[in-house]
């Protein structure tokens, strides 16, 4: 008799489990902003998400590289419209993204009917603001060194039988397409799972912009936000452990005003404090220890070892929402190497009169840093004016981006902008 209790019970504490499980996903599929076609997708996804908050997802986010992204099926192209939507698109279509890059092969210089074609197939396309070497994209996913001068603004992986085919455009026009080792069948059922809410502007009569990169057809809104002061302004004293992101000891240093600034001394390491909360360091210190034993470190190596460290002073004495994404990268002369990172809020960069984030290395050190942080509250939706409205004004051989932008007043407002597919 006890065996029987003991059974019915173990029956109905697994029923119970089986229940919860369903309530929740069924929960958050009716929340979803993708609309997911079913729970098996749904399922995946959460997956998907989990496996980007490890340390290794954290270093290859979509922040490093901020971009517009469209997922096109049979029915048409699907584009996130306001930060949630872009950032659970990126959570869902990264994992594709890397793995066709960090496995491309046999580049072949294709035409623009080819390109044309390959997105009406369906894909994950992402548009660049400004050109960026493909290079750093390789060495970022695969670790290896890419044997070519290239660079793209706009980046497709779709769907090219049995494996996934890669093409690249760059700022000149030019295509070029990759094989990859990425498997087709896995890309078919995530891009069928985006309910589509726009066309390409090739199939837009009369659309001037950039005629390879998407449009959805109706207007929609963003949200604004308010400007707030920085947490640290002139005579705040700073944490200690924005201290140690900097590699200064809390205990040696010493403090004193400048005539614009609160100045921080610890041997060699030096950072000021502005009045507009603005901190600049100079001196000296590791990266990250791994470095320390490359002659010389490869721009992605050094670029994987500097974002973490400014992405967690970022979080420090910014607004959550708000990362930095890779503005530039540039090898000096002398041999350092110089990266500037903008803000960016859900893929849309925020225009600003500083740099977000300017920092100089020196081989495996850091020797000079500025970061100018961004607090916000959220005010309102706004809407913008309507991507095919925007089109028709746009300049020829230009693309269109939502970008935040500073109105005068203390609010960032959403912003349709047009962005040269050459200018960098």
């Amino acid at each position: 008799m006890l065996e029987r209790i003991k059974t019915v019970v173990i029956i109905l504490l697994t029923l119970s489990l089986f229940l919860l499980l369903f309530v929740s996903f069924s929960l958050s599929t009716a929340s979803y902003p993708l609309k997911p076609s079913d729970m098996v997708f749904e399922l995946f996804g959460r997956a998907g998400k989990d496996g980007a908050n490890d340390d290794d997802g954290d270093t290859r986010s979509a922040s490093a590289f901020p971009c517009q992204i469209a997922v096109s099926n049979e029915n048409g192209v699907y584009m996130p419209q306001n930060p949630s939507q872009y950032d659970e698109a990126y959570q869902f279509v990264s994992l594709y993204v890397e793995e066709a890059v960090g496995s491309a092969s046999d580049l072949n210089e294709c035409g623009a009917d080819e390109y044309k074609e390959a997105l009406k197939r369906g894909g994950i396309l992402f548009v660049y603001d400004r050109p960026l070497p493909f290079g750093l994209f390789y060495a970022w996913y695969n670790g290896g060194v890419f044997d070519g001068d290239l660079s793209l603004i706009s980046l497709y992986v779709c769907d090219g039988g049995d494996r996934v085919n890669l093409y690249l455009r760059d700022p000149d026009g030019r295509f070029f397409r990759f094989s990859t080792e990425s498997g087709a069948d896995a890309l078919r059922s995530v891009c069928g799972a985006f309910t589509p809410n726009g066309v390409f502007t090739f199939d837009m009569p009369g659309a001037v912009s950039d005629r390879y990169s998407p449009l959805p057809k109706t207007a929609a809104a963003a949200p604004s936000f308010l400007l707030l002061p920085p947490a640290y302004e002139r005579g705040a004293e700073l944490s200690r452990d924005i201290l140690e992101d900097f590699s200064i000891n809390f205990y040696l240093i010493s403090v004193y005003n400048d005539e614009n600034s609160v100045v921080y001394v610890e041997g060699q390491n030096t950072l000021r404090l502005y009045d507009d909360g603005r901190m600049v360091y100079t001196g000296g210190f590791l990266a990250d220890e791994s470095l320390a034993s490359r002659e010389k470190p490869s721009v992605s190596d050094i670029l994987s070892a500097v974002y973490p460290r400014i992405s967690s002073l970022w979080q420090k004495t910014s607004s959550g929402g708000s990362v930095l994404s890779l503005a530039s990268a540039e090898k000096e002369p002398d041999g350092r190497t110089v990266f500037t990172f903008d803000a960016c809020i859900g893929g849309c960069t925020v225009e600003r009169e500083y740099a977000a984030c300017t920092v100089v290395t020196d081989g495996s050190q850091i020797i000079g840093l500025s970061l100018y942080p961004l607090r916000f509250a959220f005010y309102e939706s706004v809407n913008f004016l309507p991507y095919a409205q925007a089109s028709a004004a746009a300049a020829p051989g230009s693309f269109l981006r939502l970008q935040y932008v500073p109105d005068g007043s203390g609010f960032l407002i959403p912003r349709m902008r047009c962005v040269e597919g050459g200018a960098k």
